[in-house]
C-alpha cells in the first residue's frame, strides 16, 4: 500500500519590453519564478532493502532573462535568442534533517535564418544548444511505486545535460496550380550525465538512476505534398516522416546500444466529385523497428484507412457512409484486424426541422485486441466496443 501527501505553492512575476528601429527589433523578457512544493510518501508491503519513505520540502527559485534580436527585410529573416537563467534549488530532507543548497545557470541560445528565394520557395535553417541544469526531483531518494508492476527511485545527480540540434526547411507554394510542398529535417545530440537504470525484483522492476554518461543521436525527416484537382474541388496529398533513433538502455547495470526507426505514410484524397457526391478517404500506414545489441530486436506494421462517402441526392436530402480499417502485424507472426462500418441518414423538412436516423457498427464488431513489445514488456491491448446500434433523433430550431 502506498501513501502519498503533497502542497505546491508557485509565484510567477514576469516583464516584457521591445523596440521596433526600422527593420530590427529587440524584445526582451524576464523574471522571476519562485516553485515550493512537499512531498511525504509512505510504501507498505514490500520487503526490499530500500528506503520506503519520502519527506521533503524544496524551495525553487528560478530568475530568468530571454533576450532576443531579430532583422526582416523582404528576402532575409534573423532571430538570435539568448534565454539564461539562474537557479536556486534548496532541498530539505525532513528524514535526516539534511539540507542542500545548489546553484545553476542554464542557457538556451538559438540562431534561426530564413531567405525568401522568390514568390513561391522559401529556405530557412536553425542552431540551437540547450544546456539543462539536474532536476531538484533526483533528491526524492525514497522508493515509490508507479503501478502495480514498476517502481522508481532516484539518485542526486550534480551535473549538467547538454542538447545540439540542426534543423534544415524547405517550402515550395503555388497557388495557382495548387501545388504546395515542403520538408523538414533534424538532426538532434544529447549528453545527459545518468542513464536509467532497470532492475529486475521479483515481480516488480525498479528504475532507478546510475551516474554513467549517455550519448543519444536523433534524425527526424517530415515532409508533405498536395496537389489541388478539378479547379480546387478536390485534393490529392501524401505526408510522410521517419525517425532515426540511436541510444541506450540500461538493465541490470549492463548497457545494451539500441537502433529504433519508425516510419510514417499518409497518403490522402478528399473533396467534390460533383455537385451530389464527396469523398474523403486517408490511410495511415507505419512501420517500427527496433534493433538492440546482443539481442533479439522487434518490428511492428500498422495500417489504418479511413473513408467517408457523402451523398446528396436532393436538396432535403443527405446520405453517408463510413468505413474504419485497422490492422496490425508483428514480427512474431501474430496480427490484428478490424473494420467497422456506419452509416447515416438526414432529411431536412424545414428550415427549423431535421430528422435523422444514424447506424453505427453494422458489422457489430465487439473487440479489438493486439499486443506491443517493448525492451522490457509485452503489453497487451483490448477494446470492447458497443455492438451496432441504430438512433433516431429530430432536431427543431425555434
Amino acid at each position: 500500500m502506498q501513501d502519498i501527501t503533497s502542497g505546491d505553492f508557485r509565484s510567477v512575476t514576469e516583464a516584457r519590453y521591445g523596440w521596433i528601429l526600422g527593420r530590427l527589433r529587440v524584445y526582451a523578457r524576464g523574471g522571476v519564478d519562485f516553485n515550493y512544493h512537499d512531498l511525504m510518501s509512505s510504501l507498505t508491503g514490500l520487503e526490499l532493502p530500500y528506503v520506503m519513505q519520502n519527506d521533503v520540502n524544496f524551495s525553487l527559485l528560478n530568475t530568468y532573462l530571454a533576450p532576443e534580436v531579430s532583422y526582416e527585410s523582404y528576402k532575409w529573416r534573423v532571430r538570435l535568442s539568448v534565454p539564461t537563467s539562474y537557479n536556486l534549488h534548496h532541498i530539505r530532507d525532513k528524514k535526516t534533517d539534511g539540507n542542500t543548497t545548489n546553484n545553476y545557470v542554464a542557457a538556451t541560445p538559438s540562431l534561426y535564418v530564413r531567405h525568401q528565394i522568390n514568390a513561391k520557395m522559401e529556405i530557412a535553417a536553425q542552431l540551437r544548444y540547450s544546456l539543462t541544469p539536474p532536476k531538484a526531483s533526483t533528491y526524492i531518494s525514497g522508493l515509490m511505486m508507479t503501478d502495480f508492476r514498476n517502481l522508481c527511485m532516484d539518485t542526486p545527480i550534480m551535473e549538467y545535460s547538454d542538447t545540439r540540434s540542426v534543423t534544415m526547411t524547405f517550402k515550395y507554394r503555388n497557388p495557382i496550380t495548387s501545388l504546395f510542398f515542403n520538408l523538414t529535417g533534424q538532426y538532434e545530440w544529447s549528453s545527459n550525465p545518468y542513464m536509467t537504470n532497470q532492475l529486475f525484483m521479483d515481480n516488480y522492476i525498479l528504475s532507478t538512476i546510475s551516474p554513467t554518461r549517455n550519448d543519444d543521436h536523433s534524425l527526424i525527416l517530415n515532409g508533405s505534398i498536395s496537389k489541388g484537382l478539378m479547379s480546387g474541388r478536390m485534393t490529392i496529398g501524401l505526408d510522410a516522416g521517419y525517425i532515426q533513433m540511436w541510444d541506450n538502455a540500461m538493465r541490470q547495470n549492463s548497457i545494451s546500444p539500441y537502433m529504433l526507426q519508425v516510419l510514417n505514410i499518409q497518403p490522402y484524397l478528399k473533396g467534390h466529385f460533383t455537385n451530389w457526391f464527396s469523398a474523403d478517404y486517408r490511410l495511415s500506414y507505419s512501420k517500427n523497428t527496433m534493433d538492440i545489441e546482443d539481442a533479439t530486436g522487434s518490428n511492428y506494421d500498422a495500417l489504418k484507412q479511413y473513408l467517408t462517402l457523402t451523398f446528396v441526392p436532393a436538396k432535403k436530402w443527405q446520405v453517408a457512409i463510413g468505413g474504419e480499417h485497422y490492422y496490425t502485424k508483428f514480427s512474431s507472426g501474430s496480427s490484428a484486424n478490424l473494420i467497422l462500418l456506419d452509416a447515416s441518414v438526414r432529411w431536412n423538412i424545414s428550415k427549423k426541422v431535421d430528422i435523422s436516423l444514424t447506424a453505427a457498427n453494422l458489422l457489430n464488431q465487439r473487440e479489438y485486441r493486439y499486443a506491443s513489445y517493448g525492451l522490457l514488456s509485452e503489453t497487451e491491448y483490448m477494446y470492447r466496443l458497443r455492438g451496432r446500434s441504430v438512433m433516431a433523433s429530430i432536431q427543431v430550431r425555434l
